[in-house]
């Protein structure tokens, strides 16, 4: 005779089991790393020229791919059916100037979205009192409020000081301070991360659960493959160079999206 406790574990196994068999099956889910957008190329490789920044897009819409912002996937990972056929999320690091002026109105003309990702402590309130740093200026409180209500962007926690996780000595302390700028200055609540340099820790993703972030991107460099079960606070992306490799003829291009 199977005792009581050996079939209830083989009901939650069967129930398991159940689940993952009717849930969707795996799917691609392209997740781009960008940075800046600008005219003429500076000769680093997170600043994409303008040009190449359009085309890209043509490529992406050309494919059939429709952009959608991090947390539309999660229902992907719960088992269910995600919005669109080819879903695929672009993301801005660090939250340039160049998002407003350059990138915005691209994305609108061509209708994409995007999330952009912003380190608080590089953000001030207004224009006056614009921050400028590592040879960039950035968002600022005012457009980024302007920005998110215009329905392209979606913005997402950075960090507060964009320090590598493995360094912080107190995560709770980093995201804490992070939520509070965004809150009390930003007005709302960010539910989706994006790993400063990529690193992650334990403590880190830890502290993100409790704090009811439902996404978080790295820099791995990979395709996200979602489907039940997944991780969404370790999620991979494609980097996209202004130097180096070109995304011409990349498989998750060219391929269909289950």
């Amino acid at each position: 005779m199977i005792s009581s406790v050996l079939k209830v574990g083989l009901w939650c196994t069967g129930l398991i089991a159940g689940l993952v068999a009717c849930s969707p099956r795996a799917q691609t889910v392209p997740i781009l790393m960008l940075h800046r957008v600008a005219d003429e190329a500076s000769g680093d490789m997170w600043t994409l020229k303008t040009a190449e920044f359009e085309r890209l897009l043509g490529e992406l819409t050309h494919a059939g791919f429709h952009s959608v912002f991090a947390d539309e996937i999660i229902w992907r990972g719960l088992g269910r059916k995600s919005p669109v056929s080819k879903p695929l999320i672009l993301t801005f690091d660090d939250g340039d100037l160049s998002l407003l002026t350059t990138v915005e109105p691209i994305l609108r003309r061509r209708g994409f979205k995007a999330m952009v990702y912003v380190s608080t402590a590089n953000i001030a309130d207004t224009p006056d009192h614009r921050i400028h740093a590592e040879g960039r200026d950035y968002l600022t409180w005012t457009e980024i409020r302007s920005l998110r209500a215009g329905g392209v962007f979606e913005f997402g926690a950075h960090g507060h000081r964009h320090i590598r996780a493995d360094q912080l000595i107190d995560p709770d302390a980093e995201i804490r301070d992070c939520l509070a700028a965004f809150e009390t200055l930003g007005g709302f609540r960010p539910t989706s991360y994006s790993y400063p340099f990529g690193v992650y820790t334990k403590p880190l993703v830890a502290v993100l659960r409790r704090a009811g972030f439902t996404t978080a991107v790295t820099c791995t460099e990979r395709t996200a493959r979602i489907a039940f079960g997944t991780k969404p606070l370790k999620l991979p992306r494609i980097w996209v160079r202004g130097v180096g490799p070109s995304l011409d003829g990349a498989e998750w291009i060219k391929g269909d999206s289950p």
